[in-house]
């Protein structure tokens, strides 16, 4: 199954968007519908965004990825490959006033550390 994802970053908070296809077996069959579902975190609930590098694997390239932390323990991990991404940090950095992250650093984008 693949999984792409969105994010969008505006007035009223963050958002992200999973997309799923649907799996299906060798034989056509289709095993998971697929589908969307979406995930609106308003400001007041989003206590810290950090922007890092991660290797999924020992022999992996690193790459970046957002984590949002909610208010509520909860968090939610997006990749660079996502919808939006380089629009999101930038969007995050400009409401923090802080520099886009150039490097392969672990550093809170918002609301700016």
């Amino acid at each position: 199954m693949t999984e792409r994802q969105r994010i969008k970053v505006d007035d009223a908070g963050i958002t992200v968007t999973y997309v799923s296809e649907p799996r299906l077996s060798v034989f056509g069959k289709v095993l998971h519908q697929g589908g969307v579902s979406e995930f609106a975190s308003p400001w007041d609930e989003i206590s810290v965004v950090w922007f890092r590098m991660v290797a999924w694997t020992p022999d992996a390239e690193p790459a970046p990825e957002l984590t949002i932390d909610l208010t509520w323990g909860e968090f939610m991990e997006v990749h660079a490959d996502a919808e939006g991404f380089a629009e999101a940090v930038g969007e995050l950095c400009d409401r923090a006033g802080t520099v886009p992250p150039d490097s392969a650093e672990h550093v809170e984008i918002w609301p700016g550390g």
